[in-house]
């Protein structure tokens, strides 16, 4: 089964690298249900549908990751339980609250419900530079009227030209996608599916469409291989030198990480 995340506010992990404000002071949601899940299905859903959100089968940490807009790996500390038990959450807010309004719902939300209180710090942690490789860049420049990104502060695909094609993107265990990528759409992308902070020092500017198709990095743990994928396919480290011309290179810099001082189980709705 082909396990593909798009690249959209559904994901809430591709589009604001920077971690976000820690506010004290936040807008709430109207009203908001969190239950335990039990189930045993592996899916786990975020959605943005007018003025519900909705979380399904999501543990804490993953609302973390959610609400702040960052990666799993920068979010540490905090008891056992927000990394295994599962919830459900459903909230209402006003149909005129943007999507940033309501992520603050969310950061509220957890404050209020589990008692939840962070504090944001920088670890030197091992982190991979992202450079041209030695045979030189393989992805040719788009012109630069291809794909017109509306609001760049905003999450989400950027907008698209009626005669292109989709100038999002889509990411999976042995793919990645993009209509458009600039080298900080490819650095955020190659983080999430590395677990891993990567730093552009390529030097490289302008969109790009990028097709890298790879092996699963470790799999032995993949309960679903992708049928899609090549049965002889290269590292990913090899496939980006030879489909993208890029070459990683291990390192250690400064990342910046939710620190979790508290948290406690919700009661009951």
């Amino acid at each position: 089964m082909r396990c593909a995340i798009p690249l959209s506010i559904a994901s809430a992990i591709l589009t604001v690298p920077a971690l976000a404000q820690l506010n004290p002071a936040q807008p709430a949601f109207e009203v908001a249900t969190i239950k335990p899940n039990h189930t045993t299905d592996p899916g786990v859903y975020s959605r943005f549908q007018g003025s519900t959100v909705t979380l399904t089968n999501l543990t804490l940490k993953r609302m973390i990751v959610f609400a702040y807009q960052v990666r799993d790996f920068q979010v540490t500390g905090g008891p056992s339980w927000i990394d295994s038990d599962r919830f459900d959450v459903e909230a209402k807010a006003s149909p005129e609250d943007s999507v940033l309004q309501k992520l603050s719902m969310v950061q509220t939300l957890l404050n209020d419900r589990f008692q939840l209180a962070l504090h944001r710090a920088t670890r030197d942690l091992p982190v991979y530079n992202l450079t041209v490789a030695k045979g030189g860049l393989k992805i040719r420049p788009l012109p630069e009227d291809v794909c017109v990104r509306s609001d760049p502060n905003r999450p989400g695909p950027p907008a698209v030209k009626p005669q292109d094609g989709s100038c999002g993107g889509s990411l999976g265990p042995t793919m990645i996608r993009h209509g458009s990528a600039t080298m900080a759409d490819v650095v955020t992308m190659l983080s999430v599916v590395l677990g891993r902070t990567v730093v552009d020092k390529s030097g490289v500017t302008g969109q790009f469409r990028v097709q890298l198709d790879f092996a699963p990095l470790d799999p032995s743990t993949s309960q679903n291989p992708d049928p899609h994928a090549p049965p002889d396919a290269p590292s990913i480290f090899t496939a980006l030198q030879d489909q993208l011309g890029l070459r990683l290179d291990s390192a250690k810099g400064p990342v910046q990480v939710l620190v979790v001082d508290r948290a406690e189980k919700p009661s009951d709705n």
